[in-house]
């Protein structure tokens, strides 16, 4: 995680708290997705991964559909909160188009609630 330590992302990330799947050296695993972006996701595991490994991780995108993307691991850091956990952060190598438009419509979606009304125009009239 140091690596990452005064670099910012390029897209930002929402709260994410779901189950997801996690594809892996011919294993598959249900993990505990922490937060997502239409860059990747970070997920916490009792499995061992490696900086740099591939893997594929489905999961649900709210108010969508199931999603399937192939990732990598980009850095890794102990979950505090569950000690024996890591916390992995991926990112998407291979998301089909629809799939990362509806996630950062998600994202969005928590910055400013779809379907309010624009309150600067809210009287006006």
């Amino acid at each position: 995680m140091s690596e990452m330590i005064g670099k910012r992302r390029r897209v930002p990330r929402r709260d994410y708290q779901k189950r997801i799947g996690v594809l892996y050296s011919g294993t598959y695993l249900f993990a505990d997705a922490l937060q997502i972006g239409e860059g990747g996701m970070l997920f916490a595991s009792s499995d061992v991964f490696q900086k740099g490994q591939m893997l594929v991780v489905s999961f649900h995108i709210p108010g969508y559909q199931h999603a399937i993307a192939r990732a990598v691991i980009r850095y890794a850091v102990e979950d505090e909160e569950q000690p024996g956990n890591m916390k992995y952060g991926v990112e998407f190598e291979n998301i089909d188009f629809d799939s990362k438009r509806y996630i950062r419509y998600y994202v969005a979606s928590d910055r400013q609630p779809i379907g309010k009304e624009n309150p600067t125009l809210a009287g006006v009239g």
